[in-house]
């Protein structure tokens, strides 16, 4: 059979044969224009189709296809042609009904909308784990880690300056990204953890907390303990030891703060502008000869001349009351005073003490009194305490469950200040990381270094290992890219 094209005859065939057809593809195209008709005509796109229908109706008039594949497409062209015709007119009532809207929109004010500013934010690095850490110490609150924007770490150090009033807040803050959510929050907390303790360090490993301190007073133990374990909702406390300093053999007192007209008297300068080495001094390490020195104080007949209301007051500048009476600063002083003016004694080294002249004689000469050959002879023997700059700290005879940490993930451990730790009892990340200052000056002495474990931080590596996180360098250990 051949095709029927657009004559009357063959319009005539097909509209009896498929009425129903022609019928619900003109109801369909009705519904759908009316569904999706856009007040743009412009972005609606009737001329593609248009050109295409045209195209289809050349085809079925001129009876290009023939037989029954030109029946069947011809059926198809008269199809889409009613579809497209409804199209126009469910349009065209959408566009009747949508009117009214468009005048009421015509009659209001335009309402104008803000366009939202977008900043283009700074390419951070990812931190993982990420870390945030303040430590107390004597004077000062140091902060190190991340913050997770200029912004943060600003308020960070406007809520540290506000809650550590009187003291200096040192920023060793850095940027990057993947903080935990509420961080601000969190160091807030932080803040007022390490306010009511004497000394301490609070430090964040994601969302890991650690508290370690220490307090001279009871109540103020309990108040610290009970806020640590109220942490904002998103945290966990991994750790916290705050210790009564009772508990630790320092004397609790109450003795007011000395006022400021016991500050011992002072110098401008060194007399023949050369100053003694205080460090000679046990106790004594380069940065409090510094801090004496600031207040005037360059020879040992200076602090040998201490009062004890003078004792008193330094020793709360130095902000470790108590200590200057134990190490016995004023007789270590007056002894290195008297040298100066026999010169019968010598030092080999910063501590080590021997005599040019007999045992049985004294500095002046004289025959020696048995209590100071013994002073002179217990100076001797604790070469090695005299010769650190600090405290020894506490020892464990061998590694919990025979098991050390690998201390050469801490940055500035080598294999043989792994021994020299291990020999000195330290086998574990946890026992550095509660050490203080003082501790960790003895320790660096002990291994051969000089202030190697505040230089290096030992204590920041050894709080983040100790509860099981990275830093850079253990990484890179680990991944065998350090010797």
């Amino acid at each position: 059979m051949a095709s029927s094209g657009f004559t009357l005859s063959g319009l005539s065939y097909l509209a009896t044969s498929y009425l129903w057809w022609w019928f619900a593809a003109f109801l369909i195209g009705v519904i759908i224009g009316f569904s999706v008709f856009i007040r743009n005509k412009t972005s609606f796109g009737w001329v593609p189709w248009l050109l295409l229908l045209a195209s289809g109706i050349a085809v079925a008039y001129l009876k290009i296809i023939p037989d029954r594949l030109g029946l069947w497409f011809d059926t198809g062209i008269l199809i889409a042609s009613m579809y497209f015709i409804g199209c126009l007119l469910g349009s065209m009532l959408r566009q009747l009904f949508s009117t009214s809207e468009t005048q009421n929109a015509i009659t209001k004010p335009p309402r104008k909308e803000l366009k939202a500013t977008v900043v283009p934010a700074s390419v951070l690095p990812q931190i993982m784990p990420y870390q945030w850490q303040a430590q107390k110490d004597g004077d000062a609150v140091t902060l190190t880690g991340f913050a997770p924007s200029a912004e943060a770490k600003n308020r960070i150090l406007a809520s540290a300056e506000v809650i550590f009033a009187g003291l200096r807040v040192n920023d060793r803050l850095q940027l990057g990204s993947g903080q935990p959510a509420d961080l601000e929050i969190l160091t807030n907390a932080a803040f007022k953890h390490l306010a009511k303790l004497d000394k301490g360090m609070a430090s964040l490993i994601d969302s890991s907390y650690t508290l370690t301190g220490a307090t001279g007073l009871r109540q103020v133990k309990t108040e610290v303990e009970t806020l640590a374990n109220s942490l904002p909702m998103g945290f966990r406390l991994s750790r916290l030891s705050v210790v009564h300093t009772v508990d630790m053999g320092i004397v609790e007192t109450t003795t007011a703060v000395p006022v400021e007209t016991d500050k011992p008297p002072g110098l401008t300068a060194p007399r023949k502008n050369k100053a003694d080495d205080l460090k000679r001094i046990r106790g004594i390490g380069k940065q409090n000869e510094t801090r004496l020195q600031g207040l005037g104080i360059w020879h040992f007949d200076q602090i040998a001349a201490w009062t004890a209301t003078e004792v008193q007051w330094v020793g709360h500048f130095l902000a470790f009351p108590g200590r200057i009476e134990r190490e016995e600063w004023v007789s270590q002083a007056k002894v290195f005073a008297s040298d100066q003016k026999s010169e019968t004694l010598k030092y080999t080294d910063e501590s080590e003490v021997t005599t040019s002249s007999s045992d049985d004689v004294d500095i002046y000469g004289n025959a020696a009194s048995q209590n100071t050959q013994r002073q002179l002879q217990d100076k001797s023997e604790d070469k090695s305490e005299d010769k650190s700059e600090g405290s020894r700290p506490v020892a464990l005879d061998a590694a919990r469950n025979g098991r050390a940490d690998n201390l050469k993930l801490i940055n500035g451990v080598a294999i043989e200040i792994e021994k020299k730790l291990n020999e000195a009892g330290i086998w574990h990340f946890d026992q550095i990381a509660r050490m203080s200052n003082d501790e960790l000056n003895w320790v660096s002495v002990h291994c051969g270094f000089t202030d190697i474990a505040l230089r290096e931080n030992w204590k920041g590596d050894a709080a983040i290992l100790a509860v099981g996180g990275e830093t850079d360098h253990s990484k890179a250990v680990k991944a065998g890219k350090t010797v």
